[in-house]
């Protein structure tokens, strides 16, 4: 039987994994996109952390393609959530509950009007 240190942990991974992409320091971004878009640019927005997830060194927005850097991360968190309303698009099936959090617990905002893609 587990710990609650590890289910907290497990936790922590899975909820990180769902909403941001973590990748080493040094990540060539130029390679990365291409490869996570396969050359095709994705309206999108994503979370990009360079570093660890207890580390985090440097944290971007992405959205069409671009990488903009963001001061911190929770600073990439609130301008990618901003963009799903400013784009109008839904939020990803697989951290549909996560961006939902965020949207009723930190923005204050219960009603969105469209289902998860």
């Amino acid at each position: 039987m587990g710990s609650f240190n590890q289910a907290t942990e497990c936790l922590f991974i899975t909820f990180s994994k769902s909403f941001a992409y973590f990748w080493q320091v040094g990540t060539n971004l130029p390679a990365y996109l291409d490869q996570r878009h396969g050359g095709v640019q994705a309206i999108q927005p994503s979370v990009l952390v360079l570093g660890t997830r207890l580390e985090p060194s440097q944290s971007f927005f992405i959205v069409d393609g671009l990488a903009i850097q963001a001061t911190s991360l929770l600073k990439a968190v609130d301008i990618c959530f901003k963009a799903f309303y400013v784009l109008d698009v839904c939020y990803p099936k697989k951290c549909h509950t996560t961006w939902e959090f965020f949207q009723k617990f930190f923005f204050f905002k219960w009603e969105r009007g469209k289902e998860s893609l």
